[in-house]
């Protein structure tokens, strides 16, 4: 049995399977929203608020996975420790209290791991596509079929950096919906360009905010059950567009109350789907799948004994 602890720079995400390789199967998943980056992504640090809660976090991860008969538990660091100065003391600091190597990947490593997560949720087909993870630090974009990577990129806009950089009103104006819009039309434009160059029409997501989206659409449609119990959710234009208007024209209470959403992701989750419309689109997609599987998936299944 063996364990992996993804520590991302909002939640912390645990997997447990059995097996070898890509015959392993998932015993227990969750998760732990931590908050990593808060109070010092913009500055490169992680706060010692958020150091404390981060050790807490995966001290807490590091007991249920040995509780669930977990042999060996891997942990993987993503955008906040691997630009956080003090990243090297999270490290230092697992390996003095749990014995654990913590591996602190780089944003290509982020992709590929991403990539083997989700084709193993079969959300992915046998033509290219988007692959989107929209994180607390960073976004990887990946053109992919269910086979092979032909083109990828992680660029630093997570959803905790534009927290920092675009504060919401409450509920989101016009100003700062157009002021996000801007800004990602200026960082991602490597993205519609390899969207043009492989014509690309349909979207894949994973992480978080896509979660948090199959959640309000399953609900909405009495089937929740179903998201709970499946590898994936797909969302049609049309569904995803009552999403995205109903959360921007929502207050922040309103946005708390919404079945399934964290109270970490009740802001990000504008500019996340303000993200999500731009590429959709500029792909002019007609559904998006959401993959319940991502990077501690794709750690998981590409261990092999």
């Amino acid at each position: 049995m063996i364990a992996v602890i993804d520590l991302g720079t909002n939640t912390f995400n645990l997997v447990v399977g059995e097996g070898n390789g890509h015959t392993r199967r998932i015993v227990h998943q969750s998760s732990i929203a931590v908050g990593l980056g808060q109070g010092g992504i913009q500055s490169g640090e992680i706060s010692p608020a958020a150091f404390e809660r981060g050790l807490d976090a995966f001290a807490a991860l590091f007991h249920l996975a040995r509780e669930k008969g977990a042999k060996t538990v891997q942990a993987i660091g993503t955008s906040a420790l691997r630009n956080a100065k003090n990243g090297q003391l999270f490290k230092l600091a697992l390996r003095e209290k749990h014995q654990v190597d913590l591996k602190i990947i780089n944003g290509s490593e982020e992709a590929l791991l991403i990539w083997e997560g989700v084709r193993h949720s079969g959300a992915l087909e046998n033509h290219s596509q988007l692959l989107i993870d929209i994180g607390g630090g960073s976004v990887e974009f990946i053109i992919c079929t269910d086979r092979q990577i032909v083109w990828k990129q992680s660029i630093e806009i997570g959803m905790a950096r534009l927290n920092a950089l675009f504060p919401i009103s409450d509920p989101p104006d016009a100003a700062t919906i157009a002021a996000a819009d801007t800004w990602f039309r200026e960082k991602i434009h490597p993205v519609f360009d390899a969207i043009q160059h492989f014509d690309i029409r349909r979207l894949v997501g994973s992480a978080g905010s896509f979660d948090t989206l199959s959640e309000l659409d399953a609900d909405h449609k009495n089937q929740r059950y179903l998201w709970k119990h499946g590898n994936s959710w797909s969302l049609s234009r049309e569904d995803f567009n009552a999403l995205y208007n109903k959360l921007l024209l929502a207050s922040r209470a309103e946005r708390l109350s919404m079945p399934g959403m964290q109270p970490i992701r009740v802001d990000m989750i504008v500019y996340a789907v303000i993200l999500i419309r731009l590429l959709a689109d500029r792909s002019k997609t007609e559904n998006i799948v959401c993959s319940r599987f991502a990077l501690r998936e794709g750690v998981l299944f590409s261990n092999v004994g």
